[in-house]
């Protein structure tokens, strides 16, 4: 005959601990639900306007944010068009003079390896970067424009 008694295994002490903190969290909660609904609907209306004005705070947030990300990610994008287009200047010997802009789409950066289609992260892009001689600054400049499915620089031009 076999009179063993099936052992009963022992909770951990993590497992225990985390059992109280639901159970006193469960109790919390009854707690607070009884007390909310014993307040005045003066005080719940106010709650509730609270409640909404910080959620509208957190989503318009989120919001900005967001539209730094995508405004980051773009500017990289910019930098390694003008980048690139320095590169291809200084490589072809091309120096406009100070009535000429040279205009190099992104295509052409690409082709000569200037640019490397890696470095396009948002590959809804497309772009040129103009260069030109500026008399007041006299040095050269470099203006990058792209426009993606969600950024358009400044002043791009369709041509």
């Amino acid at each position: 005959m076999n009179d063993k008694k099936p052992v009963k295994k022992k909770k951990s002490k993590f497992a225990r601990i985390m059992n109280e903190i639901g159970n006193s969290f469960k109790e919390t909660v009854q707690l607070l639900v009884k007390k909310f609904k014993k307040t005045s609907k003066e005080f719940k209306i106010i709650l509730g306007v609270w409640i909404a004005v910080i959620l509208i705070i957190l989503i318009v947030i989120g919001m900005v944010n967001s539209n730094k990300k995508t405004v980051a990610k773009h500017e990289k994008i910019q930098n390694e068009v003008k980048a690139a287009a320095l590169d291809y200047v200084k490589e072809k010997k091309l120096y406009p003079t100070s009535n000429q802009k040279l205009r190099l789409n992104m295509e052409v950066l690409i082709e000569n390896g200037n640019l490397y289609k890696d470095a396009i992260t948002d590959k809804t892009c497309v772009g040129y970067a103009l260069v030109y001689f500026d008399e007041a600054k006299e040095n050269y400049v470099i203006e990058p424009y792209i426009s993606c499915k969600s950024y358009v620089t400044d002043g791009y031009e369709v041509k």
